[in-house]
C-alpha cells in the first residue's frame, strides 16, 4: 500500500513545476524602461500558453506606445478565438462545436 502511494507522489512531483519569464520593455534606443513577469508555481505541464498571453497582455499598452519588447516571438502569436457559428454552441468534448438543444 505504501509503494503505491510513493509512486502516485512520485509521479506528481515529476508532473509539476514551476515556470516564469520575464521581457523587458525598452525605448527607441535600446533603454530598458520597465518590465513584465509572469509564471506559475507548482502548475501541471503545459500552461506556457498561458505565460505567454500573460506577458503579451503586460506589454500591449507599452507596444501600442511605441515602445519595444524583448521577446518580438510574442508579436507573432495569434490570441484571438475563432466566431462561433451561428446556432452552435462550444463543446470541450468535442473540442469544437456542438449543435444547441
Amino acid at each position: 500500500m505504501f509503494r503505491n502511494w510513493l509512486k502516485i507522489i512520485v509521479a506528481l512531483f515529476f508532473l509539476t513545476g514551476c515556470a516564469e519569464r520575464v521581457i523587458n520593455i525598452t525605448d527607441n534606443e535600446g533603454k530598458i524602461v520597465g518590465g513584465c513577469n509572469a509564471g506559475f508555481d507548482w502548475h501541471i505541464y503545459g500552461l506556457q500558453d498561458s505565460i505567454d498571453y500573460m506577458l503579451y497582455e503586460c506589454a500591449k499598452d507599452s507596444i501600442a506606445k511605441g515602445f519595444l519588447i524583448s521577446d518580438e516571438r510574442l508579436l507573432t502569436l495569434d490570441f484571438t478565438l475563432p466566431q462561433l457559428p451561428e446556432g452552435k454552441q462550444w463543446n470541450e468534448a468535442l473540442h469544437g462545436v456542438a449543435p444547441l438543444p
